[in-house]
């Protein structure tokens, strides 16, 4: 968009330290997951995920971003209790999103992974199918 190129353009001839966009994607969400962003702007190794994540999140930012990737955090039922459902199904959920329904299916910014990890979400966002937008 727009704003994203005046934003960048601006910050880049200040001289601005710019985020990779793995780290940008932990900070906020509009078109790509970290998971993206991992996969369309790595390679990006362990060791730097693990500093990223410290950096970008604190001392347990490792931990937080582990258990996202976890089924049982959010309940087998969610996902049919389905055993053989790979963990890269599960998202690394940022702190913050940029109008989601532009780029994410209803499924996903309602799930449960995303609602107990954005507790404040649901109080900001109308998801329902008829008014997918911000309240």
């Amino acid at each position: 968009a727009e704003e994203d190129e005046y934003f960048a353009l601006i910050l880049a001839s200040l001289g601005a330290p710019l985020p990779t966009a793995y780290e940008a994607a932990l900070f906020g969400v509009e078109t790509f997951f970290a998971e993206q962003a991992r996969e369309y702007y790595g390679p990006y190794n362990q060791s730097q995920i693990e500093s990223f994540l410290t950096k970008r999140w604190g001392k347990d930012g490792i931990a937080i971003e582990e258990k996202m990737h976890l089924r049982k955090t959010y309940g087998y039922t969610y996902f049919g209790n389905d055993n053989n459902l790979a963990s890269s199904t599960m998202r690394t959920v940022p702190l913050t999103f940029h109008c989601p329904w532009k780029y994410h299916a209803l499924d996903i910014t309602s799930g449960p992974q995303v609602e107990k990890e954005c507790k404040f979400l649901s109080k900001i966002f109308d998801q329902s199918e008829s008014n997918y937008q911000w309240k």
